[in-house]
C-alpha cells in the first residue's frame, strides 16, 4: 500500500512505452521488446519492493508455504534474462542460434514454470493472512 503511487507509476510508464514503441515497430510484424524490456524491468522492481515490505514486516524471505513468494521467485528469474535474451536474438540471430540462447530462453521459462507448481503443491491458505 505504501509503493501504491510507485507501482501507478510504473504501469503507466509500461503502457506508454508500448504505446511508443508500437509507434516505431508495427506489433503484428515485430516484437515490441524495447516495451517488453521496460516492462520486465518495472516487474522486477515491483518484485523487489514486495520483498523489501516482506523484510520490513519482520518476515522470512524465504517462505515455502507462500505461494506469493514462489510467483514472485519464478517472475523474477524470467524477467531477469529473458529481455537480454530477446534483443540479442532480435539484433544478432547468428549468435542467438550459435551459442543456443533460444534453449537457454526456453530453460529459464520450464525453470519459472517448475517454480510456481512447487508453489502451488506447497501453498497453504494460512500463508495468505
Amino acid at each position: 500500500i505504501r509503493h501504491k503511487k510507485l507501482i501507478a507509476r510504473g504501469a503507466a510508464l509500461v503502457i506508454f512505452s508500448y504505446i511508443l514503441n508500437s509507434y516505431f515497430q508495427n506489433p503484428i510484424n515485430y516484437g515490441l521488446y524495447y516495451a517488453y524490456a521496460i516492462a520486465s524491468f518495472i516487474l522486477i522492481f515491483c518484485i523487489a519492493l514486495y520483498f523489501i515490505d516482506q523484510h520490513n514486516q519482520n518476515k522470512k524471505i524465504l517462505q515455502p508455504y507462500n505461494l506469493v513468494f514462489w510467483v514472485s521467485l519464478g517472475l523474477f528469474i524470467l524477467h531477469i534474462f529473458s529481455p537480454t535474451l530477446l534483443i540479442i536474438g532480435y539484433y544478432d540471430p547468428d549468435n542467438w542460434h550459435n551459442l543456443n540462447l533460444q534453449t537457454f530462453h526456453h530453460l529459464v521459462i520450464i525453470l519459472m514454470n517448475l517454480l510456481f507448481i512447487i508453489g502451488f503443491i506447497k501453498a497453504r491458505k494460512r500463508s495468505f493472512g
